[in-house]
């Protein structure tokens, strides 16, 4: 039919919003459009290594859904927003914010509970290892072509001996060749590097924390905030390709 393809980009839409409310609620991060494959028009994460990320000093009280990757910010980057880089008319955001919705209406304290059991479908992945991010990989790629090892501190870490521990580690990785990488334990709270703490206790809380105090429901406090944040990236998103493409005709 004629507008198969519309119909196709808003299910596709729909389920960008649900994928949405699911990294806001699992904490997790680096889900940008190069971690997104689309098969028959629907969008597939394929890069889920992020699950249950604790908060990096200096980010601890900004919401999740602004540190996942996933919204347009800053408005009009194209390359690292998802869904922006899709576009958001007026027809696309209103099946993001079904998708969106539909996943807060469907989770509740009994299914997260569940969820978080020791046999439920988080509980059994307790134990695992998940990777940090400290600086998005272009920046090691960009200092990789540069040949250089110089690096700024990482941001938000004021603690002078955590940022000599992590810049020797990048270094250290960066002088091979190879992308630094950074791992904590799901529910643990030391960073580590190639397998070691290099330093104890560096987050505040772990991410199994943050998972498990989240209070999912549509008529929660996060959903109602999450939700606001999210459209609000997408309209201002919308006014600045808007303003763009008005200057550039």
């Amino acid at each position: 039919p004629p507008d198969q393809r519309a119909i196709s980009s808003l299910r596709a839409h729909r389920r960008l919003g649900a994928i949405a409310a699911l990294l806001d609620l699992l904490e997790v991060r680096d889900a940008h459009l190069d971690n997104f494959v689309f098969r028959r028009g629907q969008p597939i994460l394929v890069d889920a290594e992020t699950v249950g990320h604790p908060r990096l000093p200096g980010f601890e009280t900004l919401p999740s859904i602004i540190l996942t990757g996933v919204l347009p910010w800053p408005p009009g980057t194209r390359e690292i927003a998802l869904l922006s880089g899709l576009g958001a008319g007026p027809r696309q955001e209103a099946a993001i914010k079904s998708g969106y919705r539909s996943v807060y209406r469907f989770l509740g304290h009994r299914t997260v509970g569940r969820w978080l059991a020791p046999s439920g479908v988080m509980g059994r992945f307790r134990k695992i290892r998940i990777r940090i991010v400290i600086r998005s990989t272009r920046r090691y790629v960009a200092a990789l072509r540069r040949g250089s090892m110089r690096l700024a501190p990482p941001p938000g870490v004021r603690d002078e001996a955590a940022v000599g521990a992590i810049l020797a580690s990048e270094r250290r990785a960066l002088g091979r060749g190879d992308i630094p990488r950074f791992e904590a334990d799901l529910d643990g709270t030391d960073l580590r590097h190639e397998g070691q703490v290099i330093v104890p206790e560096f987050f505040a809380r772990s991410g199994w924390s943050m998972i498990s105090e989240r209070r999912p429901g549509l008529g929660s406090d996060d959903a109602r905030r999450s939700l606001r944040l999210l459209l609000s990236c997408l309209r201002l998103d919308q006014a600045v390709r808007g303003r763009r493409y008005s200057r550039t005709r």
